[in-house]
This record gives structure tokens, C-alpha cells and sequence, in this order.
């Protein structure tokens, strides 16, 4: 009742609607200091980004994870293949998730946004006449699928979600949505896992990749998971001295792309 009987007050009316007109000056002079501050400290995801020559691939992937330049599989596999099929490119650390899919890795390319490893590799293929499979034979090709979709959507989450959110809370909804039941052991995973390297490491025997002398899209998978369960899972886990024991030439073969296809690995660890 005070409040209205001030408001009618002579004079009042004119004193509030200053009050009101300072507030909204004063929020839009916020906003506008919050906006300058976004771009100021982080300009790859709020500011303009400097444009690339032409046919140079922007691949926007995680920030390094210290035991390696990347913690996703799935970036290691894409810039692997970059690396591999002499792409050139550049990387953008900002952890901008795709607009479309919102995952990472992604890339842009001409002024285009592509999503998903698998289409981004078959895109860059087309787009620079690039076939790292070319030498496969049919059978071969196959089998490279098949081994493909075992690794990225078997071996990964046994070998290497599983491994790190172990003592999540979450873990069980993770498990779920990977097919790997929530009453699963500990053991019986790693299980799975260990059947699924025993796998590759029998299709690759003594070559040098996985189909002989020259590196395939496969090798690039395979480097993506296998890398992270050697160097993104702790050291000291199970699977890891696993392959260091017992799978002795994918070790080697891990090794044999690391220095072939990664001589700034020690760099990137520390972006």
C-alpha cells in the first residue's frame, strides 16, 4: 500500500521510469562487456575465425590429455588418417561441438561442416581423391568393415569407457547404452575386450599394418583405439599390460605408426 501510494506521489512516476531506463542500460552495457570478454579469451568459439586457403581441413577435437594429443579415440583415428593420406590441415583446440551431431571431432572444409569420422574420412577421400584402400581386394575390404565396426563400437567401450568410468556413478547407464549390460563383471568385460584385441592381433600377425606394407583406413581405427587403451588408460591397467605382455607385435605396431606417422607425439602431449 506504501509502495503505491508513493508511486502516485507527484514527481514519483518520472523518478521510477528513470530507475527503470538505468537498469536496462546497465544490463545491456553487461552483456555487451560479457560478449567482448567471451571473444577476448576465446576467440575460436565466439569470434571470427581467420579463413583457410583453399582444400586446408579445420579439425576441431579436444584440448591434449597429457599421456597423448588426444584422449578420443575417434580424433586420434581422424588426424591419423590426415596424417596418412598427406591432407594438409590445421587444428582448432577450442571444443566446439558440431552444430548438427554435437560431437567432436568434426571438421570444416571449404566452407563446410562435416560430422562423424567415418563420413568425414569417406568425404576427404572423395573431395582429394584420396583411397588408402585402393590395393584391398574385396575380401580384404570386407573384412576391414567388419573389424572396424568391432573395434568402434565393441572394443571401445569395453576397452576403454568402461576402464575409465569405472568408478562412475554413470557407469551403468554407460554400459547400457553400449550393449555391455550393467551386470556384466569387471572381469567379464575386460573379457570381451581382450577377445576383441586377441582379434586384431591375429589378423595382423607379422605385417606391418593390417593388410601389409602400405597403411589402410582400417590402421587408422585400429591406432585410434588401441593407442588409447596403451596410453590413455591408466598404466597400471589391466588391458594395458595385456597387449604389452601378451599381444607383443600390435604393441609394436601401435609403436611403428607413433613413429611413422607422429614425430611431434612428445609436443602435442603438452598443448
Amino acid at each position: 500500500v506504501q509502495i503505491c501510494k508513493f508511486a502516485e506521489a507527484p514527481g514519483c512516476q518520472h523518478l521510477l521510469n528513470e530507475i527503470m531506463l538505468w537498469l536496462i542500460a546497465l544490463s545491456l552495457v553487461s552483456t555487451a562487456f560479457i560478449m567482448l570478454f567471451l571473444k577476448a579469451y576465446f576467440p575460436s568459439r565466439y569470434g571470427n575465425k581467420e579463413p583457410l586457403a583453399k582444400n586446408v581441413v579445420r579439425l576441431y577435437q579436444f584440448t591434449a590429455c597429457r599421456p597423448m594429443p588426444s584422449c578420443s579415440p575417434f580424433v586420434m583415428k581422424l588426424e591419423t588418417y590426415l596424417r596418412m593420406a598427406n591432407i594438409k590441415y590445421c587444428n582448432d583446440f577450442s571444443m566446439t561441438f558440431g552444430k548438427r551431431k554435437a560431437k567432436i571431432p568434426w571438421i570444416e572444409l571449404n566452407g563446410e561442416a562435416i560430422e562423424d569420422s567415418n563420413f568425414i574420412i569417406d568425404h576427404l577421400s572423395r573431395v582429394f581423391h584420396v583411397d588408402l584402400d585402393k590395393n584391398l581386394s574385396d575380401i580384404d575390404k570386407a573384412n576391414a568393415h567388419a573389424l572396424k565396426r568391432m573395434i568402434e563400437e565393441n572394443t571401445r567401450w569395453a576397452g576403454i569407457t568402461s576402464v575409465r568410468f569405472q568408478n562412475s556413478q554413470n557407469i551403468s547407464h554407460t554400459l547400457k547404452a553400449a550393449n555391455l549390460p550393467s551386470r556384466h563383471s569387471n572381469e567379464e568385460i575386460q573379457s570381451i575386450a581382450i577377445e576383441d584385441l586377441k582379434a586384431i592381433s591375429a589378423v595382423l600377425a607379422n605385417k606391418m599394418y593390417m593388410f601389409g606394407e602400405q597403411p589402410s583406413t582400417l590402421d587408422a581405427a585400429v591406432f585410434g583405439i588401441v593407442s588409447n587403451i596403451i596410453y590413455g588408460n591408466p598404466p597400471e591397467s589391466s588391458l594395458t599390460l595385456y597387449i604389452k605382455n601378451n599381444l607383443q607385435n600390435l604393441n609394436c605396431y601401435v609403436e611403428r605408426i607413433k613413429e611413422n606417422f607422429w614425430p611431434d607425439w612428445d609436443q602435442r602431449c603438452v598443448h
